[in-house]
């Protein structure tokens, strides 16, 4: 089994993709492949243990092959040679825990129905054989979004002006890495902040520098937050676990958060339409948190180069899903170190799967290179998910492949691909929202992109909806490409998502006691549509706040004197003015320059910092 290495950390919606560029006519003839894979072409063997995911399975049997392997080298994230699992609990979790402690196990998080922890390899074939183990999976780290001039076109700045600046709003970053933060603080950033930092799977603390890691992700999310929100109260953390993610929500809620922004994706965990059978998803945690008070704002994903939803079609029956006509592979370009992570999900039972697909990756000269195949019998515990890691020893096109191994024919399939550079050869922009994007939860906002400069015109990368359940999606759209200290030109459904979540900081400086759903309709509500809403591509449209009621001119008294030696003053109310045409309600040529621009330098006052960079963000 090839190397699987940690997933490249920058779901930073990290939500920021710059440069997915589709391949469809681009590639020679001899990057392509034949039409039809052929009989030469073979599926790799079902796993030996059926309670250990693929990933799992092939680490077991190469140690059984060629003797102990360490964990480092074989899971996408691993600890004093042992690897990260989630372990599936069919009942009796604290029989389990005393099993994998004595084994040599470090355990992480404990759930009703989970166990995360780092294991042996040398434990895998006995954990997978307790008959209270329905399933042990491979842990993934979330994915960052990327691909800030968001502050006037969201029309902060006048509210900003009207004092409300997010004083006393806490809000919540969860990402991937801070890097950098520390520099920022007092200027770009706030002068203080409450952080919870990760250094393993459940070991955390307090200290800033352990959230210094990962890149510069969330701390360019961070500047975005404060842009909007100068005077919020910030909360940041870097889970690397559903469970992690989890416990850090709930601790965000304890200490009074009421906003979070979630920038990332992670691998699904149920079938599209918001729900999932795993406690500690990253859905049940949005759940989790809106009922605690918080509203979740989470970027809607830069996938609509990378992902590809449709009928499972086989024309020839040989087993080989077709993505476009003949073709039964999907090209992806890939350079020489290049990490390419796959995912597969499909219509299916969440708890019992009886439709078994594989996921398989061939390089150009159609030789297999990596693959994931678990097994969907019907048994308790098994799932509609296939995940492939991979890293490119070299240049070149590698082929994506869909194989059904046996059972009924899905009526869906998708499929989504994580890779920091080219997109797959034949993609579908619709139903590419992320995890947990997808989320059902009316008290958290989905937010696509769209540059600052042209609101009216969605990034190309934006994801889109339906969801499996045909729902609309995304809910609302923020700007991004704006400066950042960070990261520059901050490119991506990860900018455009602490926007939104900075608006919503706003919102409740303005409305302290609104709930998460009233302040998630209230940016709805507000939004500036953009066709039909809600839509696919805007979901109720691009975030905007209203215009400020024009405040009532307060009465000044004026004395009058009198014939009486003693002068009685008469009070003279001055006119009330003629209201200001407001923007959003009139064009904003009707507002005159010399009212903007007082505006506009009183907000850059009350900024931390004065410099070009800061400048740019109005518009």
């Amino acid at each position: 089994m090839r190397k699987l290495v940690s997933l490249f950390v920058l779901l930073i919606a990290t939500i920021g993709v710059v440069a997915l560029v589709s391949l469809g006519g681009g590639a020679s003839a001899e990057d392509n492949p034949p039409p039809q894979l052929g009989p030469d072409v073979r599926l790799p063997p079902k796993p030996t243990y059926p309670r250990l995911d693929s990933n799992l399975n092939q680490l077991l049997e190469k140690s059984k092959k060629a003797g102990p392997v360490t964990a480092d080298g074989g899971t996408p994230m691993s600890q004093q040679e042992r690897l990260a699992v989630t372990v599936r609990i069919q009942e009796k979790v604290l029989d389990v825990v005393d099993f994998l402690q004595l084994g040599g196990a470090i355990v992480a998080n404990v759930g009703t129905d989970y166990i995360e922890a780092y294991v042996p390899v040398a434990l895998l074939e006995t954990l997978a054989n307790k008959k209270d183990v329905l399933r042990v999976e491979t842990i993934f780290p979330p994915q960052p979004l990327v691909t800030s001039q968001g502050a006037g076109v969201h029309r902060s700045p006048i509210w900003n002006a009207a004092g409300y600046t997010g004083a006393g709003v806490k809000v919540g970053i969860i990402d991937t890495g801070f890097i950098g933060y520390s520099a920022l603080m007092g200027t770009e950033l706030p002068s203080s902040v409450v952080a919870l930092c990760y250094t393993a799977i459940g070991v955390s603390s307090s200290t800033l520098a352990n959230c210094q890691t990962g890149g510069v992700h969330g701390t360019a999310v961070a500047e975005a937050v404060v842009d909007m929100a100068p005077d919020a109260i910030l909360y940041i953390a870097n889970p690397d676990s559903w469970g992690d993610l989890q416990a850090t929500a709930s601790w965000m809620v304890s200490q009074g958060v009421k906003v979070i922004n979630h920038s990332v994706a992670w691998t699904w965990s149920g079938p599209g339409d918001g729900t999932s059978p795993f406690s500690n998803s990253p859905l049940a945690t949005v759940n989790a948190t809106v009922a605690g008070g918080a509203i979740w704002v989470n970027a809607a994903g830069n996938s609509t180069q990378n992902s590809w939803t449709g009928s499972f079609s086989d024309p020839n029956s040989n087993g080989w899903h077709n993505f476009s006509g003949a073709d039964e592979t999907n090209d992806v370009t890939l350079v020489a170190g290049e990490q390419i992570t796959v995912q597969l999900r499909w219509d299916d039972s969440w708890s019992a799967a009886s439709k078994d697909l594989d996921l398989l990756l061939y390089n150009s000269a159609l030789n297999l290179v990596a693959f994931h195949a678990d097994e969907q019998s019907g048994l308790a515990g098994q799932i509609p998910r296939e995940i492939l890691t991979y890293t490119a020893p070299a240049s070149g096109a590698y082929k994506i492949v869909v194989a059904r191994f046996a059972g009924p024919v899905p009526q869906w399939v998708q499929m989504n691909a994580f890779s920091g550079g080219q997109g797959l050869q034949y993609a579908v922009a619709s139903a590419s929202i992320g995890n947990p994007a997808e989320s059902a939860n009316t008290g958290m906002l989905a937010v696509g992109a769209a540059k600052w400069s042209t609101t009216s015109t969605i990034e190309w990368f934006s994801s889109q909806g339906p969801t499996t359940d045909n729902r609309v999606k995304p809910n609302i759209v923020g700007a991004d490409q704006g400066d950042s200290v960070s990261l520059g030109a901050f490119s991506g459904t990860s900018q455009a998502s602490p926007h939104v979540a900075g608006l919503a900081a706003l919102v409740l400086s303005r409305f302290p006691a609104f709930t998460p759903l009233q302040v998630a309709d209230y940016l709805k509500a507000n939004a500036l549509p953009r066709g039909t809403v809600p839509n696919n591509t805007w979901g109720y449209g691009f975030a905007q706040l209203p215009a400020l009621p024009t405040p009532t001119p307060t009465p000044t008294l004026t004395p009058t004197a009198t014939p009486t030696k003693t002068a009685t003053p008469t009070p003279t109310f001055t006119p009330t003015p003629t209201p200001m045409p407001i923007p959003g309600a009139t064009p904003w040529g009707l507002m005159t320059t010399a009212v903007l621009m007082a505006v506009v330098v009183w907000w850059r006052t009350r900024r931390r910092v004065y410099d070009s960079r800061r400048s740019r963000f109005m518009v």
